[in-house]
């Protein structure tokens, strides 16, 4: 069976300038934050404007009461709080979305196990969210993700890139690292990461 090649998804999108560049540059889908409480806050209407330009976006959300009252223009659901089979049947299944499904290991005894379980009750895509650099996780927790429908997040850049195609993921979930400051993508970092994605995935295929 042959190995998947990983994808690249942008997060953290909130303007329409910097949506196509990142799909200018190879990105499959982008990230549109749907919470107040982050710095990189989008909007329904930035959502709209990637669409308008091909762009498959996930909305991502911190809590469920934000779903329910959104007006959905997004491709993806991005269930970015404890969650189980209720909230993804909600979405998949009454909001006529496909799911991302997040797992954050500061929380999870077994991540793999938990987006593995993620996805067998209904998630399109897991995502496990290291929050802080990725390539400082210790070994002993290192996770081979490959068979499964499973990125990682966690302040990817194009110095550790190589580190995070280590695991084997479907695909890597960047933002942080591309940034001139949370919310606006340093345009020059973006190309590099994407070139250097391209070139490393080469390597491991």
């Amino acid at each position: 069976m042959s190995r998947h090649t990983p994808f690249v998804k942008i997060c953290g999108i909130t303007s329409i300038e910097d949506g196509r560049v990142a799909l200018d540059s190879g990105a499959r889908i982008l990230g549109v934050v749907l919470s107040t409480l982050s710095p990189r806050t989008g909007s329904q209407e930035v959502i709209r404007g990637l669409k308008d330009i091909g762009a498959e976006v996930a909305g991502v959300y911190t809590d469920l009461d934000s779903v329910r009252k959104s007006e959905m223009n997004e491709d993806y659901v991005q269930l970015h709080f404890p969650h189980g089979i209720e909230e993804i049947t909600f979405v998949r299944d009454h909001l006529k979305k496909r799911v991302i499904s997040v797992v954050m290991p500061q929380y999870s005894n077994d991540p793999g196990t938990e987006a593995l379980n993620l996805l067998r009750l209904g998630a399109d895509y897991s995502l496990i969210d290291f929050g802080s650099d990725l390539s400082g996780v210790p070994a002993s927790r290192k996770i081979d993700l490959s068979g499964m429908k499973t990125g990682v997040a966690g302040r990817i850049s194009a110095g550790n890139i190589s580190y995070a195609l280590s695991l084997n993921p479907y695909f890597l979930d960047v933002s942080s690292r591309i940034e001139k400051y949370p919310g606006k993508k340093d345009h020059g970092k973006l190309i590099e990461l994407m070139e250097m994605f391209r070139n490393e995935s080469e390597l491991v295929s």
